[in-house]
């Protein structure tokens, strides 16, 4: 099986890879290398030219050898290459799911996300959590344009996920809405992070509300209500201050 056609027929450089890893688990040398060739693959540059490219190599490799071999050597085939198929597609399966959990602009987990993780933790115990409004997001939209209010989001995003730590999970939800979580007894670490952040120079001015499922009995709607309340109190009095500072 070493020297079949199978390696010199290899027409992408980027799928011998594939192919040697594939010849390995065959002969049953090594086949733990064929699950990393899979996801390497996929991950690199998937799109639906490549899939019928790689799908009819295979298919020829399995034809060639099925039509010249002993049922033994076709038993490895068809199951080498259903272990193939597989791969790819638990690969695409799990990026696609990963990727419905991330928000485009920024790379943080959203909304979706933030549902999903909410109800776990309040079913496995506390949760702490923490909405963020931008200040002055239509100001830039109306004066600059929407591409510098989404370079400003993107800007905000990545300060806020270099800002938190695990277990501290940071969310956007649309527009200048973000959000943090963290399981546990306590907003203090939110607390913390916000504060931190908000006299970081360079960092987008924000507002935020903070909230705990102790004081909720767990109701998801009512702790994101509240914090949601207390994120617009800030907004109020933080507005109420410039005015006054301008009066």
């Amino acid at each position: 099986m070493r020297q079949d056609p199978l390696l010199s027929r290899v027409a992408m450089p980027e799928l011998r890879p594939l192919a040697e890893a594939f010849n390995h688990a065959l002969t049953g040398d090594e086949s733990s290398q064929l699950a990393d060739a899979c996801t390497n693959l996929v991950r690199g540059d998937l799109d639906a030219s490549k899939v019928v490219r790689i799908t009819t190599f295979l298919a020829e490799t399995f034809t060639d050898e099925a039509g010249t071999d002993s049922g033994a050597v076709t038993k490895s085939l068809v199951s080498t290459l259903g272990y193939v198929c597989g791969l790819m597609m638990t690969t695409m399966v799990a990026d696609a799911s990963a990727l419905a959990r991330r928000d485009a602009l920024t790379g943080l987990e959203n909304r979706r996300a933030w549902d999903e993780s909410l109800q776990r933790y309040l079913q496995e115990g506390q949760v702490a959590v923490a909405m963020i409004d931008l200040d002055g997001l239509k100001l830039i939209n109306d004066s600059q344009g929407h591409e510098a209010g989404d370079a400003h989001l993107s800007k905000f995003g990545a300060d806020l996920r270099s800002a938190v730590t695990d277990p501290i999970r940071a969310y956007r939800f649309a527009g200048d809405e973000y959000a943090l979580m963290i399981p546990g007894p306590s907003n203090l670490a939110l607390r913390e992070v916000l504060e931190r952040l908000s006299t970081t120079a360079g960092v987008a001015a924000f507002s935020y509300g903070l909230a705990h499922s102790a004081d909720h009995n767990g109701d998801a709607k009512a702790l994101m209500d509240t914090a949601d309340n207390r994120m617009y109190e800030m907004k109020r009095l933080r507005k109420a201050r410039v005015q006054d500072n301008q009066a």
